[in-house]
């Protein structure tokens, strides 16, 4: 039998429906995801002999979910960079939370506004790296442009390590696939609650990787349930 997969509507329906049921707040949630996050994370590291992790973080809740990632992986002794490629004044709830604990934690946390800038900040750490693409997730319905696409672009043609992909490879469109352009080409994924609609379009499977579907903590009965359209799934 065929895995579940899920529209963007469909997954924001069990966030929304976790927090209306089981009293689960999206701060928890993002917790959870992110200690999916860092199994695989470790995982890799440990197989690979990867030596540090670069963690490309974006304006949204896919950069909190990288920023939580590299608590986890700081408090397990790894040497982390994150570098936030706009600004972080732009992060708002959970992924501000996130921010604002790596700041206290005293987590390398490294603007950069341009590929050179990028560059720099990638120089000093051992290779081969793992490489985090938590720029942007299931919200993507056009092409990139900007740092953003840079970014991208820098990640498809760098040789430095492995890049883990947080949810969707950024760029793809969650429901629609590779359609707007240029995305991440990952070599793993870990997708949360479910597989997305967007994944069995034609292209998706080179810039997916290895998909890994990790668990936000909800019950599984919710996810069956949504994807069913046994409970109300408006987004």
């Amino acid at each position: 039998m065929e895995p579940p997969h899920l529209t963007t509507a469909q997954v924001r329906a069990v966030d929304r429906l976790a927090g209306e049921r089981y009293h689960m707040p999206s701060i928890l949630l993002m917790e959870h995801a992110s200690l999916s996050l860092f199994a695989e994370a470790r995982r890799l590291m440990q197989q690979e002999s990867l030596q540090a992790a670069l963690i490309l973080v974006g304006p949204g809740n896919n950069g909190g979910d990288g920023l939580a990632l590299a608590r986890h992986l700081s408090n397990a002794g790894v040497r982390v960079r994150v570098v936030l490629v706009s600004d972080p004044e732009r992060l708002r709830g959970d992924a501000r939370t996130n921010f604002e604990i790596a700041q206290a934690m005293r987590i390398d946390l490294v603007p950069a506004g341009s590929v050179a800038q990028l560059e720099q900040a990638v120089a000093s750490l051992s290779r081969p790296l793992l490489v985090v693409d938590a720029l942007l997730g299931t919200g993507v319905d056009r092409a990139l442009s900007g740092m953003l696409a840079d970014t991208v672009a820098w990640i498809n043609a760098q040789r430095r390590g492995l890049v883990l992909a947080v949810d969707v490879p950024s760029g793809l469109d969650a429901d629609l696939g590779p359609v707007h352009g240029e995305c991440v080409r990952a070599d793993v994924t870990v997708t949360f609650v479910a597989r997305k609609v967007g994944f069995r379009a034609s292209g998706a499977d080179r810039c997916l990787g290895r998909v890994v579907v990790g668990s936000i903590g909800v019950p599984p009965e919710l996810v069956r349930l949504v994807e069913q359209g046994l409970v109300d799934g408006r987004g």
